[in-house]
């Protein structure tokens, strides 16, 4: 029997003994946002009283209730390790919880597989692509570290190059984006990989826009979207790249650890996995050179494509993603367009406030529609490392700093999220008034 009908007679024969993965809370039909007391949202994620926490971008607090999911399963794997491996790894329940997910960001069960995070995700793609001697691969001044030296690594195995177009800041047009990046694209470019937001500035990057560019040269098209999912209505298919890295512990209120890989279909190929206990996904023979007759794990039966070729450890951190219909569930309960519209909404009234303050500079773009849950701004001048630590350490306000100095980036950063309220944000503009008076 082939791997895929056997696939198929267990998922049916599975399919009354597993519980049917859902939404802990509600679906789409939300509230409107105007009518949703945001105050209370606060209360159901992990955060220190007290503390205004606008560093989402960093780290999300996760939701409480996905900290107990977790505590939960871990605790029921530890106590009996062979009834919840069958039950949880080898039953429908793990393609229904890849399914959910797959779902919830506008993929297919088979292009998603798990990670720890958006780095680890960047890494897999830049070590599993053959890329030669002489290619290069474009990204733009504002990537994140993580986004950046996956290439540098895989350039000093391979000779492939990492070349970065230059974006100012603040961003004033979208097409200057675009041409940019047009501009700088040579015969020898083999990849572009950008962020979906850039953690810098905050600015959304014309995401289609750029992927579409990319495909028209023939290039691969990544997106590090470590900042994009639980913050935007993100819909991978609609966006059409042909790899993202995503982080669920950020903006989606999984715990710190999670992450995902999207491989497009038609891309399986072209990536090589980089973590393997098998040849499952990327070759039928086995290490005794006997051809496969089966799996070469005996548990994988029912895993999806992409899940079996690059998550082949999933399962020792499998605690962590339990918590994904916990945390998906929450989003759905105010709705993907209500938790991005009060994300936007906050972020504008950010924005706006920081603005009136004389000895700041907000670098963040003035169009509504190229930014949301992050602001950033100069100090001007002064340890912007220092000045976050202050704001925390004395006034209990949690932003962070970002530094590239080699292009003259250097600034203090805040985010918002569903959980925060326009009095986190007075709260930031008062202490930023008293640290510089």
């Amino acid at each position: 029997m082939s791997r895929a009908s056997r696939r198929e007679a267990l998922l049916a024969l599975s399919g009354g003994a597993a519980t049917a993965l859902a939404p802990s809370r509600s679906t789409e039909a939300a509230a409107s946002p105007g009518s949703r007391d945001w105050s209370r949202i606060r209360d159901r994620f992990a955060i220190e009283p007290g503390l205004s926490y606008l560093n989402t971008g960093t780290f999300g607090p996760p939701l409480l209730e996905t900290l107990e999911i977790e505590a939960k399963d871990r605790l029921a794997m530890s106590r009996n390790y062979p009834v919840h491996f069958v039950d949880h790894y080898m039953t429908k329940r793990l393609p229904d919880l890849v399914g959910q997910l797959a779902a919830f960001i506008g993929a297919s069960f088979d292009e998603v597989a798990f990670t720890t995070g958006s780095t680890e995700s960047m890494s897999y793609i830049a070590n599993g692509l053959d890329l030669r001697d002489g290619d290069e691969i474009l990204a733009t001044t504002h990537e994140h570290s993580a986004g950046a030296y996956p290439w540098i690594l895989a350039g000093k195995r391979r000779g492939c190059r990492l070349k970065l177009a230059t974006l100012k800041t603040p961003v004033r047009r979208t097409q200057d984006v675009i041409d940019t990046v047009a501009a700088a694209i040579t015969p020898r470019t083999r990849a572009l990989s950008f962020c979906h937001i850039n953690y810098t500035d905050g600015y959304v990057m014309p995401v289609k826009e750029l992927v579409a560019l990319g495909r028209s040269r023939g290039l691969i098209t990544v997106v590090d979207g470590a900042q994009a999912i639980g913050m935007l209505d993100v819909n991978l298919r609609d966006i059409g790249c042909d790899f993202y890295a995503g982080s669920l512990h950020k903006w989606l209120g999984c715990p710190y650890g999670t992450g995902l890989l999207y491989v497009r279909e038609g891309m399986r190929e072209q990536l090589w996995p980089s973590v393997v206990e098998s040849y499952d996904g990327w070759d039928d023979t086995d290490f005794y050179g006997r051809k496969a007759q089966g799996p070469g794990a005996n548990f994988v039966d029912l895993w999806p494509k992409a899940l079996l070729k690059y998550s082949s450890n999933f399962h020792y951190f499998g605690p962590l993603f339990w918590t994904l219909p916990a945390a998906i569930g929450f989003q759905l309960e105010i709705g993907k367009k209500g938790i991005e519209s009060r994300i936007r909404e906050l972020g504008r009234y950010a924005r706006a406030e920081l603005s009136k303050i004389d000895k700041i500079q907000v670098v963040t773009p003035e169009d509504p529609a190229s930014y949301a849950g992050l602001i950033s701004f100069e100090i001007g001048g002064g340890n912007t490392f220092q000045f976050s630590r202050s704001m925390r350490v004395e006034h209990g306000v949690v932003v962070r700093n970002v530094t590239h100095l080699p292009i003259g980036f250097d600034v203090v950063r805040a985010s918002t999220h569903v959980f925060n309220t326009e009095e986190d944000v007075n709260r930031l503009a008062a202490a930023i008034r008293k640290k510089l008076a």
